[in-house]
């Protein structure tokens, strides 16, 4: 993930990884500098995961970060 700052700065977000398809999924700001990030890991390519239903299955995940 990357955080676009408002100086047009960036910074890479280190996230959870898993062996098939991973996404954030939803960002929180707080106001003291952290926020946290929600996501799924090891989810379906496709979302009828191509007919197969014992591959329609994900992990979710939440973690918090810090901006430095």
């Amino acid at each position: 993930m990357r955080w676009l700052r408002a100086d047009g700065t960036d910074v890479t977000v280190p996230l959870p990884d898993g062996p098939r398809h991973s996404e954030a999924r939803g960002v929180v700001n707080l106001p003291d500098g952290r926020f946290l990030v929600t996501g799924m890991l090891d989810g379906p390519g496709t979302h009828s995961a191509d007919g197969d239903p014992s591959l329609l299955r994900a992990n979710g995940f939440l973690v918090e970060r810090v901006l430095k």
